[in-house]
């Protein structure tokens, strides 16, 4: 039972929300979601590539 008053307000909207959108750096955890977020800042810097993306979050991934 949620008795916090922000937490109520804001399941409230959450309960009467047409959809929820889930990010995939949080979904997959710190490690991945640092991995993912850097690869996609680098790659739209011009400093990296799709494939760099998936070589962090695989490195990522084997950590744990």
């Amino acid at each position: 039972m949620v008795t916090n008053e922000a937490l109520k307000q804001v399941l409230t909207v959450y309960n009467d929300a047409s959809s929820v959108s889930m990010w995939l750096d949080t979904v997959f955890g710190q490690n991945i979601g640092n991995a993912l977020n850097e690869g996609v800042v680098n790659m739209m810097a011009g400093q990296g590539s799709a494939q760099d993306i998936v070589k962090g979050v695989e490195t990522a991934a084997a950590k744990g």
